[in-house]
């Protein structure tokens, strides 16, 4: 689908050179962390500072991001904040399928004509098509990472396979030690080599059939820098290029 989206989104197809054919159609690659990280946050809290940010700045009037279900922290709310205290309270990555398109139904509803989207590579593609008939003045996309995502069941029989403490999980990644940090809430941080456990079946979790797409949307923008920032580490899983772009947040620019 990004062959006929992104002339659309972005003027022109990709080239052939590498980084446009895995990363799609961009100015400059770069690196960016938080110097001070964000209590609370899964890693920095970068993507959360920059959707705050677009708020206080009058950028947008409006953020889809995703909350917690207030029974459930591993369960998805997506919402449309309209204050930075409520984009806040989205930090961290919920790792399942998120219906984050479904809180459009609101954006016109609530008069908002400039809105920053918050979403996976898929959610993207689904907004990039729908986009015309948005009525909106702006439209921003962040994008983030969608590779580990799978169904709520899904994450539950990975976490229980895991970890020794399933029910204390907050966040969990796939680093390029070959393990699984799994944050707790307490704050300690349990490491699991990928295939120390027999009984763990990898397709529970990544088996997700509402996300076939690429986890990097080569449709996202934001109008704040010139520039793709790409944060969190290389995470080196097999012996391709491709896959050692793992456990990256991918933010894609537009001017």
């Amino acid at each position: 689908m990004h062959q006929v989206l992104e002339p659309t989104v972005h003027g022109r197809g990709r080239t052939v050179e590498f980084d446009e054919i895995y990363f799609g159609v961009h100015e400059q690659l770069l690196y960016a962390k938080k110097i001070k990280p964000v209590e609370g946050a899964q890693w920095t809290r970068i993507v959360t500072t920059i959707a705050v940010e677009m708020l206080k700045a009058n950028m947008v009037d409006a953020v889809i991001c995703v909350q917690s279900d207030p029974d459930d922290r591993l369960t998805p709310r997506p919402i449309l904040a309209r204050t930075p205290d409520e984009v806040y309270a989205a930090k961290g990555v919920k790792p399942t399928l998120s219906p984050n398109l479904d809180t459009l139904a609101l954006v016109e509803a609530a008069g908002v004509k400039r809105l920053l989207f918050c979403g996976v590579g898929c959610q993207v593609q689904a907004l990039r098509s729908v986009e015309k008939y948005l009525d909106l003045d702006k439209l921003y996309v962040l994008g983030t990472n969608c590779v580990d995502n799978g169904t709520r069941e899904g994450l539950e029989k990975f976490l229980k396979a895991a970890s020794s403490e399933p029910e204390t999980v907050l966040h969990y990644e796939f680093m390029q030690d070959y393990k699984v940090h799994l944050k707790h809430l307490d704050g300690h941080i349990e490491e699991v080599p990928y295939f120390s456990c027999q009984q763990m079946n990898w397709s529970m979790l990544l088996h997700r059939p509402a996300t076939g797409t690429s986890f990097l949307s080569s449709l996202c923008g934001i109008l704040l820098i010139n520039v793709i920032v790409i944060t969190v580490e290389f995470a080196r899983i097999g012996g391709s290029r491709f896959s050692r772009y793992r456990t990256l947040h991918y933010f894609e620019i537009l001017n």
